[in-house]
């Protein structure tokens, strides 16, 4: 080997160095720009409301009605999912077999039926759930939706009383 070509492998073996530290730093900085527009995306807003029961004693076997109410400027919360239990545990086998929400209460309910549990218009059944209690006790009602973030988030929780009829 002569001495420029030994000059000139040591170029080439700079030149390769230099290219592999050039595509590890391109790599940190992809996956870092990556992982900041993910966090940057998500909405970490805290979601509250209101949820409805009319002041009212319920019985077992009768309907019970939950109504959402946003804030004004939580209008757009959607896919609500509501969570029913007992406060005594042993009472919540099936309990989620009795529960109508959403869009699924007009498979079992006319639009007449669902205005009159609710005892007024219902012009928004994203909003309600009707619930039919199985057991006397306190029944825990937990509320979870959506708003701009991909996973359900908490909103709100109420207690309501069930009497034996």
């Amino acid at each position: 080997m002569t001495k420029n070509n030994s000059k000139l492998w040591k170029f080439v073996k700079l030149g390769i160095i230099a290219a592999a530290v050039a595509c590890v730093a391109y790599m940190v900085l992809m996956i870092g720009s990556v992982l900041l527009m993910i966090m940057a995306a998500s909405d970490h807003t805290e979601l509250y409301g209101d949820i409805i029961v009319s002041e009212r004693t319920y019985y077992k076997g009768d309907p019970l009605p939950l109504e959402f109410q946003p804030p004004e400027e939580l209008q757009d919360i959607h896919g609500l999912m509501w969570d029913l239990h007992y406060v005594d545990e042993s009472l919540d086998a099936k309990l989620m077999d009795n529960l109508f929400e959403g869009e699924t209460i007009l498979e079992t309910y006319t639009q007449e039926e669902v205005n009159e549990i609710f005892g007024k218009e219902i012009t928004d059944i994203s909003r309600v759930a009707i619930y039919y209690p199985t057991e006397p006790g306190v029944l825990k009602v937990e509320l979870y939706g959506f708003y701009k973030q991909t996973n359900p988030q908490y909103i709100a929780e109420t207690e309501v009383i069930i009497h034996e009829k």
